[in-house]
């Protein structure tokens, strides 16, 4: 049984470790994230969920390619301490329908 990937914070990766998802702590620098990304994403898992302040260290072009893919889902999430925000897909979703509020 494969289960879901998280990629960020220790603290927050405790959380999900008890929901049974595997995590990955890596340093704070774009090579270890990008690293620990890459292999998150070859292993193959229903689901690859990044805390927000660590997708910031990956290459942009990098993560949006690794989304559009759908091969795993890619989600960019807020971490337990709330100190940085999540993507607004809801948002972005209503403003390229030309209804965002």
């Amino acid at each position: 049984m494969t289960v879901p990937v998280f990629i960020g914070d220790e603290w927050t990766a405790a959380g999900w470790r008890l929901a049974g998802a595997r995590v990955m702590v890596p340093d704070v620098e774009p090579a270890a994230v990008r690293a620990a990304f890459d292999e998150a994403c070859e292993a193959s898992p229903p689901l690859v969920l990044v805390a927000a302040r660590f997708a910031r260290l990956l290459d942009s072009d990098r993560l949006m390619q690794a989304r559009r893919m759908l091969d795993p889902p890619v989600l960019v999430i807020g971490d337990a301490a709330g100190s940085d925000r999540p993507d607004d897909v809801a948002g972005a979703i209503r403003e390229r329908m030309g209804v965002a509020r």
